[in-house]
C-alpha cells in the first residue's frame, strides 16, 4: 500500500499516522478530522502529510488505499460506507477500524474490502497533540474476520498491524465484545464511578492507588457514550458478575471475618499475576 488514509487524527489515528511516517511504511499518510484544532494539531505533530475536513476532499485516485477509520464507535459505520462509496474504485482497497466493540459494526458491513480490527491500546489523555509513535508496541490488537474474508486481506491488515508494532490474535466478533466487557469496558465504569463519588474536600487525601484507577476516567465522553451503549448487553453481564464479587467482599467485611477478607484478597492478588508470567 501506497496511500494510508487515516478518519479520525486523534490519540489513536494520530498515533498510527505517526508511526506509519517515522518508519516509512507508506509513501503518504493523508488524514480525516472534522475539528480545525485536530487538524492543526495533527500536521504540527508530523502526524500526517495532509489533513482534510472530509473524506469528499481527498483526491480520488485508483491506486490501492488503506484507510484506517479512528472515529468514535458510532461513527464507523457511516465512515465505512461513506469510503467504500468514495474510494470503492481504487484497486485492492482496504478498509480497518479501531473500533472498541465489533459485533454491530461487522454485522452493518458485508463488504469484504473492510475487516474490523481492535489495537487494545491507549492513553488518558486525548487528541493529536498526545499521539506517540510507540502506542502499539507490544500491545495486543485482535482481527475480526469473516469466513468470505479472502485470506490476502487478513494477511494484509495483520501485516499492517505487525509493523506498528503490535502482537494480532482473531476472534469472533461477537466473542471479542463479550471478552472486552469484562477487560475494558467494566473497568471503565469501574474508574468513571470511583472517580465522581469522592467529594470535593475528599480529593485531597487521594494517593498513588486512586489516581491510578480514577485516572481511566479522563478518557473522551463521546467515545465511551456510544461504546458503553453499543455493547450494552455484555456489560450489563460484566457488571452482574463484579456485583456478585462485590457482595462476596461486602458480606465478609460485614461479618468481621478477616480470615475470609483475607483470603478474597490473596485470591485477587494472584490472578493480577497471570498476565505478567506469561
Amino acid at each position: 500500500m501506497t496511500r494510508y488514509i487515516i478518519i479520525g487524527t486523534g490519540l489513536i489515528g494520530g498515533s498510527i499516522g505517526l508511526t506509519v511516517k517515522q518508519r516509512g511504511i507508506a509513501q503518504s499518510v493523508l488524514g480525516v478530522d472534522c475539528s480545525v484544532q485536530t487538524r492543526e494539531d495533527a500536521l504540527r505533530c508530523n502526524c500526517a502529510d495532509e489533513v482534510f475536513p472530509s473524506l469528499q476532499d481527498i483526491p480520488r485516485r485508483k491506486e490501492p488505499a488503506f484507510i484506517i477509520v479512528c472515529t468514535p464507535v458510532k461513527d464507523i459505520v457511516p465512515a465505512v460506507q461513506q469510503a467504500l462509496e468514495l474510494f470503492g474504485q481504487s484497486e485492492n482497497l482496504i478498509i480497518t477500524d479501531t473500533g472498541s466493540t465489533k459485533e454491530q459494526i461487522v454485522k452493518q458491513i458485508a463488504d469484504v474490502r473492510f475487516l474490523g480490527s481492535h489495537p487494545i491500546a491507549g492513553r488518558e489523555r486525548n487528541g493529536a497533540d498526545a499521539a506517540r509513535s510507540g502506542l502499539f508496541e507490544e500491545r495486543l490488537t485482535v482481527l475480526t474476520p469473516r469466513q468470505a474474508h479472502p485470506p490476502e486481506i487478513i494477511r494484509t491488515v495483520r501485516q499492517f498491524w505487525e509493523s506498528l508494532g503490535s502482537t494480532v490474535t482473531e476472534m469472533d466478533a461477537d466473542r471479542h465484545d463479550a471478552v472486552l466487557a469484562a477487560t475494558s469496558h467494566l473497568p471503565h465504569i469501574i474508574s468513571a464511578v470511583l472517580a465522581s463519588y469522592l467529594e470535593a474536600d475528599e480529593r485531597h487525601f487521594t494517593g498513588t492507588g486512586y489516581d491510578g484507577m480514577a485516572r481511566i476516567a479522563a478518557g473522551r465522553p463521546e467515545v465511551w457514550s456510544s461504546i458503553l451503549t453499543d455493547n450494552a448487553d455484555n456489560i450489563l453481564k460484566a457488571l452482574n458478575r463484579f456485583e456478585s464479587e462485590l457482595t462476596v467482599l461486602r458480606q465478609a467485611v460485614e461479618s468481621g471475618n478477616a480470615e475470609r477478607v483475607e483470603q478474597f484478597l490473596t485470591q485477587a492478588g494472584r490472578k493480577t499475576l497471570v498476565k505478567s508470567e506469561r
